[in-house]
């Protein structure tokens, strides 16, 4: 019942203050005029030598009534005016998709890398080359025995209907053509996957194979890419004390690292997930909540080259609370506190 009463009465403590400085104001007011009247006629007026002294009384109660008047005005603000309540946490920009990654399919020499760090890569562009040129050779050399055999195969035919060959030596060709053949198959799909190709348009994040002559094993993990025309999505890191103050459609302001925000601004975004558990990397760093925040589009956004890992600053724009709020807050959980002990 007692903590009830306390509740109540620092929540009238705005308008207690209020009504204070109004009558403070309004008694200053009667008082001046009373003292002004009261200087101006009486008789020892006309007595007073120094008029400084009555100037500087003038001065002196329009400072006061300037201070008292803006004072008011304050408090009437404070007690009205809303502003909203602010999240604020570092975050990481993530691709939408998950990342590419490039692989060989079978393993050989890298003949060529093609690509660098960050390079804008186009769909089927060429980023390595393996074992290219031996397998064009073998590739183009069985072709031209598959060829050759296939027509010596019909010659062999139109011999062996007339009676002037035997027939086991068109088996024995028939079986070297189907082995050929076999061969050509493989081959081609070795030259084909010797000329490694983008599977996507994007930008090359990670290059793991940077040495022409290394020997590769089928498989390996040659570059990875982060697709273009995706969502922009930052990955942000709240403290677990601010998580009951951040929602899902939450509006939120953008600020990346590498671009000055004086000059390009703040981007807005919006929250789209929120994690039900806390993440903890390693022992050094605090747990914190993984919040996901969607970019909206915006062209001078699209003028900017925002890659994957680049760092921000988020803003998550909560409920909006009076701006006396923000001062009363602090004694109404002080008195929750006091009491609770």
């Amino acid at each position: 019942m007692m903590l009830k009463k306390i509740k109540n009465i620092i929540k009238k403590i705005p308008s207690y203050l209020i009504n204070t400085f109004v009558f403070l104001f309004q008694s200053f007011l009667n008082l001046n005029e009373k003292i002004t009247d009261s200087l101006l006629n009486d008789k020892t007026q006309e007595k007073l030598t120094n008029l400084g002294y009555f100037r500087a009384y003038k001065r002196s109660s329009l400072l006061f009534w300037v201070i008292i008047s803006s004072v008011f005005v304050v408090i009437i603000w404070a007690s009205f005016a809303k502003i909203n309540q602010v999240v604020r946490a570092n975050g990481t920009v993530i691709p939408a998709s998950k990342i590419q990654v490039v692989q060989s399919v079978f393993g050989g020499v890298i003949d060529q890398i093609s690509i660098e760090l960050s390079d804008n890569v186009k769909k089927n562009d060429i980023l390595f080359k393996i074992d290219y040129e031996q397998s064009k050779i073998n590739y183009e050399m069985t072709k031209i025995e598959v060829e050759e055999r296939e027509k010596k195969i019909k010659i062999l035919e139109e011999l062996v209907m007339s009676g002037s060959e035997a027939e086991m030596m068109l088996i024995n060709e028939r079986l070297m053509f189907g082995e050929a053949r076999i061969r050509l198959v493989d081959f081609e799909k070795r030259f084909n996957s010797s000329e490694v190709k983008s599977p996507v348009d994007g930008v090359i994040s990670q290059i793991h194979i940077t040495t022409i002559g290394e020997v590769t094993k089928p498989g390996t993990l040659l570059a990875e890419i982060v697709p273009d025309n995706e969502e922009l999505l930052i990955e942000a890191r709240i403290d677990p004390k601010d998580i009951t103050k951040v929602a899902i459609g939450q509006k939120a302001k953008i600020a990346f690292s590498a671009y000055d925000s004086a000059v390009y601004g703040m981007f807005e975004g919006e929250v789209t997930n929120i994690a039900k558990n806390t993440t903890l990397i390693d022992e050094q760093t605090a747990p914190f909540y993984k919040t996901i925040v969607k970019v909206s589009p915006n062209d001078d956004l699209a003028d900017l080259e925002i890659q994957s890992g680049m760092v921000g600053q988020v803003s998550i724009l909560g409920d909006k609370r009076t701006v006396i709020s923000f001062f009363t807050s602090p004694i109404t959980k002080l008195s929750q506190r006091a009491f609770r002990e």
